[in-house]
């Protein structure tokens, strides 16, 4: 009689743990996100509330470098109180390192006399975590056999991810099958190309896996479940457009049309437009296309490209194609018009450096000369850096062990020039040309009268982020001005 009762015991017993495994791993990733906080975007201020007024009245809507919270991990950034002094407002000197839980503590010795007790309202936060954005499948020209088409995939995350760590991790299937392939990316990217090795059967769906504790470059928290995405494979005969999208690069709005596979530049000029019509010109990708022109922030276009259409590779476009696009919701950003090349002022003309400012109210200009006997020892630091580095295991981390996101480097102002004034502007007050924002360089302010003539960094940086900010290297002589993009 006992065993009739023990049997349905084990059974239920058994579900139960069944149920709470599996409820674990479902659930994990949730668990982990409210352990650690809220989550933030890395490019955000933030703001700590207090329910009565902590500093006085002159302490207010001033930028201050006193350190009232400390985190952890370190990052370095400037202060100001806010709302009569009842908030706090942090803004960061570089984003917040990605995929990175933070601990927040109030430094009550940097406060007033009398306000020992208070406490944050926030002592817990992160960044997104690492994730698969998703992946595209198309055809693009055989690198081993001239003539054919093979099959690429990008694998696309929310940050940089090295390859030599995703080899290892990306598994490939479909229907069940494993599917081989090569990882051809060299350089850590948010988007990583491979090359799919075997014949796969079109219109069915390629299954990608990452496996567990795959780490952003510079990121802190690895991935604790599977990344999954689940895409089509196309068909080589027919063309299809897979994706529309309107991003701000360097400051300039792009709209990106990725196909199946790569189109010719003069096959598809006649059969693409754009409403309203805009200037533009065509570039190139490796399977789409990218226009740049005159697009503005805030609009919305439609792009039309007419059925007819054919792919290098062989496929036709069978209906017509309309979708609109537009560039909202973007990042800050600041970058200079001349980002790639060297320009020439004239002294004699207008000595304006045109901008892109996007999202951005008012920008602080720094002015700073650098004498002969420095020049050379700012031109050899004068490095662009990103995520690369020569040594993967690299985690960004500076000689204090304090993370360091080399993508914002930038020259060194304070000890190896002097700041010959700051000013801040409006971008609204700035004069506007074809979308730009001009700067005008006064020589009276340059000092370009002076008998010692040298180099000068002109800083501009968002007044209300720290971090946004972009320089540019100017050569001053009497035949004029050459500006060189510098590090931002």
């Amino acid at each position: 009689m006992r065993q009739r009762y023990l049997l349905p015991l084990l059974f239920l017993s058994f579900l139960s743990a069944f149920s709470c495994s599996k409820k674990t791993e479902q659930d994990q990733a949730q668990t982990t996100t409210q352990a650690e906080g809220e989550e933030i975007d890395p490019y955000q201020n933030l703001v700590f509330n207090f329910d009565e007024p902590v500093v006085p009245a002159s302490q207010v809507n001033h930028w201050d470098t006193t350190r009232y919270v400390a985190f952890e991990p370190a990052v370095k950034g400037e202060f100001k109180w806010t709302n009569d002094g009842r908030e706090l407002v942090f803004s960061p000197l570089e984003p917040f390192r990605p995929s990175t839980a933070f601990r927040a503590n109030l430094r009550t010795v940097a406060l007033p006399s009398g306000k020992q007790k208070l406490t944050l309202n926030r002592d817990r936060f992160h960044t997104p975590f690492l994730s698969l954005s998703g992946a595209q499948v198309f055809f693009g020209r055989s690198r081993r056999a001239a003539g054919t088409a093979e099959l690429r995939a990008n694998v696309r995350f929310n940050y940089p991810v090295r390859p030599a760590d995703l080899r290892p991790r990306l598994h490939l299937s479909q229907n069940g099958h494993p599917v081989a392939f090569s990882l051809t990316a060299a350089e850590p990217d948010r988007t990583l190309a491979l090359t799919i090795n075997q014949e796969v059967k079109p219109d069915q769906p390629l299954h990608f896996e990452v496996e567990p504790g795959l780490r952003a470059v510079a990121g802190s928290e690895a991935t604790t479940t599977p990344l999954l995405a689940d895409t089509e494979v196309p068909d080589q005969q027919t063309l299809q457009v897979r994706e529309l999208t309107g991003a701000i690069l360097n400051g300039q709005a792009v709209v990106n049309v990725l196909t199946n596979q790569p189109v010719s530049v003069a096959d598809i000029q006649p059969l693409l437009s754009v409403s309203p019509e805009v200037p533009y010109e065509i570039e190139a990708l490796e399977s789409g296309l990218a226009l740049r022109g005159g697009f503005e922030v805030g609009k919305s276009y439609q792009v039309s490209i007419k059925s007819g259409m054919r792919g290098t590779l062989g496929g036709q476009l069978v209906e017509q194609f309309d979708q609109g696009v537009s560039f909202g919701d973007s990042q800050p950003s600041i970058s200079f018009a001349s980002a790639d090349k060297a320009m020439y002022l004239n002294a004699l003309g207008n000595k304006n450096l045109a901008l892109r400012l996007n999202e951005v109210e008012n920008v602080k200009v720094t002015v700073a000369k650098v004498y002969a006997s420095n020049i050379q020892d700012l031109l050899r630091v004068n490095k662009q850096y990103g995520y690369d580095s020569d040594d993967e295991g690299d985690s960004g981390m500076g000689e204090d062990g304090e993370y360091v996101d080399r993508s914002y480097q930038q020259y060194d102002l304070e000890n190896r020039g002097d700041v010959l004034f700051t000013r801040t502007y409006a971008t609204a007050g700035l004069p506007k040309q074809n979308g730009l924002r001009l700067l005008n360089l006064n020589l009276k302010d340059l000092e370009f009268n002076a008998p010692l003539k040298g180099l000068y960094v002109i800083r501009v940086q968002d007044t209300e982020h720290q971090w946004l900010r972009e320089d540019k290297l100017v050569a001053l002589t009497d035949l004029g001005l050459i500006a060189k993009q510098g590090v931002g």
